[in-house]
């Protein structure tokens, strides 16, 4: 039988937001830059000290191969082909010089895409969200929303200050969890993790390419321990995680940071040495809304009257998915939206709307959403779809393959 605890705390009402972003990460950082460019006050708040996620913190830093459709055509625009530039902006990179922004179609067959620097992304995301008026909120961490039927008054927050509480008329979930979304009763699937360990070394020997060819660019080793990034390759005994409770993802961390600690016990310390190692837990598959539509492998190639955007494979069959405005939404609650990872989509669907490319369409979808919404006074589920798609279209977003 489990024991409970009881408390009554006071909570200070901080005030009202347009919109309430939770989760600085890339889908997050989208939802709010496409909010408050359309007039919105908004609020991100972020658990860690920076913005940017798993392409940050987690050390994810390779800006996907979904910009194009792999044959040399631009398939995404708007504020995730901008993301990569901010991304590149102050630091060493891989962009193919062929590739421009806006360009429309190389001839070479290079693949739009790009490594980038993680503290040079981090500094340029803050420098983008304060161009656009953003209200920031790092070391906070969203505990509860509060809730009339299915409308969402407000969200409680716990930083040095003490729980605080913010009103709001929009809530774009993208903790990367579905926390808010959880805690507010919504229908929610929860998935199983693989653990895939990626961190950054260099060795003497790279160091003195560097200086041989006056480049600094390629110092910085790579190395992913553990399962890969499809679970196809799990050293014996490997099992899947949950975020279910905080002993489970402090084992998910720990366990990580002992593949770290065994190749560290490897390494001749004289001549490498580990320089980054993520400071989030690189979770990649934890929660999905259950939403009116749930895309999947039967999505491969299908052109959908409904979408919001495009996701083009990372692997060789080259395959697309259009994603549906409804798998952003769960019907019943009026004012909440989720992006990114949290979408409803499953298999082989999740594993290519979860990467950073994806995550930013869907993010500035569910911000441009979120402000249609405001303006119209309608619910969130009722966003007109084909005014919603003229507007990311006027923003520079590609709506089909």
């Amino acid at each position: 039988m489990e024991n409970f605890f009881s408390e009554t705390v006071q909570v200070k009402n901080k005030g009202r937001y347009d919109v309430i972003v939770a989760g600085g990460g890339i889908a997050g950082v989208s939802a709010a830059l496409a909010a408050a460019r359309r007039g919105q006050s908004v609020l991100l708040v972020e658990k860690m000290i920076s913005l940017g996620g798993l392409a940050t913190n987690g050390l994810v830093v390779h800006y996907n191969h979904s910009l194009c459709d792999r044959k040399g055509r631009r398939a995404v625009g708007g504020i995730s082909e901008e993301l990569l530039y901010v991304a590149i902006k102050y630091g060493a990179h891989t962009l193919p010089p062929e590739w421009t922004y806006r360009k429309d179609r190389v001839e070479t067959g290079s693949i739009y895409q790009a490594s980038f620097n993680a503290a040079s992304f981090i500094a340029a995301l803050d420098e983008v969200t304060d161009e656009a008026g953003i209200d920031v909120l790092f070391d906070t961490v969203c505990c509860n929303v509060a809730m009339n039927g299915g409308e969402c008054r407000g969200v409680t927050m716990e930083n040095k200050e003490g729980r605080i509480y913010f009103e709001c008329k929009q809530l774009i979930d993208t903790t990367g969890d579905l926390d808010l979304f959880k805690r507010a009763g919504a229908p929610c699937a929860d998935d199983l993790n693989w653990l895939t360990f990626m961190m950054m070394d260099t060795n003497l020997e790279r160091m003195r390419e560097c200086c041989n060819k006056g480049d600094i660019g390629s110092l910085i080793k790579y190395t992913m321990l553990g399962t890969d990034r499809d679970g196809l390759r799990n050293p014996p005994g490997v099992r899947r995680y949950t975020v279910e409770s905080g002993e489970e993802v402090t084992k998910f961390i720990k366990r990580g940071r002992k593949y770290m600690l065994d190749y560290l016990k490897k390494m001749d310390t004289k001549n490498e040495m580990v320089v980054l190692y993520p400071t989030q837990a690189q979770y990649r598959t934890t929660r999905h809304i259950r939403s009116a539509y749930i895309l999947d492998s039967r999505d491969k190639d299908v052109r959908r009257e409904d979408s919001i955007g495009c996701a083009y494979t990372y692997r060789e069959d080259g395959f697309f998915l259009e994603i549906p405005y409804n798998t952003l939404v769960v019907s019943g609650y009026s004012n909440m939206i989720t992006a990114g990872r949290t979408i409803g989509a499953d298999g082989i669907a999740r594993e290519i709307t979860r990467l950073i490319a994806p995550s930013a369409v869907t993010g500035e979808a569910a911000g441009t959403a979120a402000s249609m919404a405001i303006k119209l006074g309608c619910d969130i589920n009722e966003v007109p779809v084909p005014e919603l798609q003229k507007e990311l279209v006027a923003a520079g977003c590609i709506m089909h393959a």
